[in-house]
C-alpha cells in the first residue's frame, strides 16, 4: 500500500477527487460520496483532511470493515503499524524538506513550521491552539523553535507531535 503525507492528501479535496484520512489509513471516497448515508456534504467537506475524529463520533469500527478495503488507497507516513504502546501515532518514515520549502507552506489554510530541525503542519491545529490561530500564523514557513520554547515544554510536541509532524528539515 502506498504512503502520503496528509499534504499529500489534502491535494484531493473536491468533488470529483475526495480523499479523506481515518485512523492513519487513506481513503478515495470520490465515488462512494453519492452513496454516503450521512450526505455527499459531510465527506466532502472533510475531504483532503484527517477525518479520524469526525468518524469516529458517528461510526463504529464495523463500517470500515464493510466499506474500507473498497476505498482504502494507502496510509499515512509509510507504515501499516504505526500505534505505540501509548497509542499515539508516531512517523515511521520521514521526508526531508528545505527551508524554501517549508516556506512555501506560509498561509493560515496551508500553515507549516520548523521546530527543532522537524516540520510540522498546523493548519488543522491551528484553530485549537491553545495560544490562537494569529500567533501561529505569524512563523508559519519559518523556524519557530525560539518561539515554541519560549511558551512550552518537551511534553507539548510529546502529546502533538506525531500528529503534526511531516518530515525533518534537509
Amino acid at each position: 500500500m502506498p504512503s502520503y503525507t496528509a499534504a499529500e492528501v489534502s491535494k484531493h479535496s473536491s468533488p470529483t477527487d475526495a480523499w479523506i484520512i481515518v485512523n492513519d489509513k487513506v481513503y478515495d471516497v470520490t465515488n462512494f460520496v453519492d452513496d454516503h448515508p450521512g450526505g455527499k456534504k459531510v465527506l466532502l467537506k472533510v475531504a483532503g483532511q484527517d477525518a479520524s475524529k469526525q468518524f469516529a463520533q458517528f461510526h463504529n469500527a464495523s463500517v470500515l470493515q464493510k466499506y474500507g478495503p473498497k476505498l482504502e488507497v494507502g496510509q499515512i507516513g509509510g507504515s501499516s503499524d504505526k500505534s505505540s504502546s501509548s497509542g499515539t501515532t508516531t512517523a515511521t518514515t520521514s521526508k526531508s524538506f528545505t527551508p524554501a520549502t517549508v516556506s512555501e507552506h506560509s498561509s493560515p489554510d496551508d500553515l507549516w513550521v520548523i521546530v527543532n530541525g522537524k516540520v510540522y503542519d498546523l493548519t488543522r491545529f491551528a484553530d485549537e491552539h491553545p495560544g490562537g490561530k494569529k500567533v501561529l500564523v505569524k512563523v508559519a514557513g519559518k523556524d519557530a523553535s525560539k518561539q515554541f520554547a519560549q511558551f512550552h515544554n518537551a511534553s507539548v510536541l510529546e502529546k502533538y507531535g506525531p500528529k503534526l509532524y511531516v518530515g525533518d528539515l534537509a
